[in-house]
């Protein structure tokens, strides 16, 4: 649970003040920062061209299965590989179960593979939410469009301005100690973002 926090979200055309824990509560956080059910978010900064890529967090135990999926789907290809060639192999499969583990096999393996290294990559208008090539957040998150960065019950969050005028919120999900780096990665790219750290003041 959120400690009670007032966050000022700062627009080009006005201020107001808005609600943290009002908005998680009541529907406002982003829930396409989800991966596998754990959420998946000084001033006058000098604005970057760099790109930055973090690994959002998965839970270790759901990786390394991730992993050992990606392992045996290999290894099936090679020995599918085999049988299709007619060449003898330990398994015997044979040259219809060759074909058949060739149809499905890579297509897992490399599944698998996009699943474990899912990422967050700042480039130089947006923070994404990459598996593979593809941004699972859908180009909401424009680092020129968001309003806050929150440290909170050893959470990241962000607020951001999308379809509108109310705020959203994600949760960045990402390991603690990639936290500076991300938040200090947004200000760089934006320096009128507002920092909050709740957790400090515990």
């Amino acid at each position: 649970m959120l400690t009670k926090r007032t966050v000022a979200l700062k627009r080009s055309h006005a201020t107001q003040v808005y609600d943290f824990p009002f908005a998680l509560q009541n529907g406002y956080v982003e829930p396409t920062t989800s991966v596998f059910g754990i959420f998946h978010g000084g001033r006058n900064l000098p604005r970057t061209t760099y790109f930055m890529r973090i690994n959002a967090y998965i839970s270790p135990i759901i990786k390394i299965l991730l992993w050992v999926i990606f392992a045996i789907s290999v290894v099936s290809v090679v020995f599918a590989v085999l049988a299709v060639c007619n060449v003898p192999n330990v398994f015997q499969l044979s040259r219809a179960n060759g074909i058949v583990l060739l149809s499905s096999m890579p297509v897992i393996a490399v599944f698998s593979a996009c699943v474990a290294t899912v990422h967050y990559k700042l480039d130089s208008t947006h923070l994404r939410l990459k598996i593979a090539f593809w941004d699972i957040l859908g180009g909401k998150i424009r680092t020129e469009n968001i309003l806050n960065i929150v440290y909170t019950d050893g959470k990241m969050y962000v607020s951001y301005l999308w379809k509108g005028f109310d705020p959203t919120i994600s949760q960045i999900a990402i390991k603690p100690k990639h936290f500076d780096k991300m938040k200090d990665a947004l200000l760089a790219k934006n320096p009128n973002i507002v920092f909050y750290n709740d957790d400090e003041n515990k």
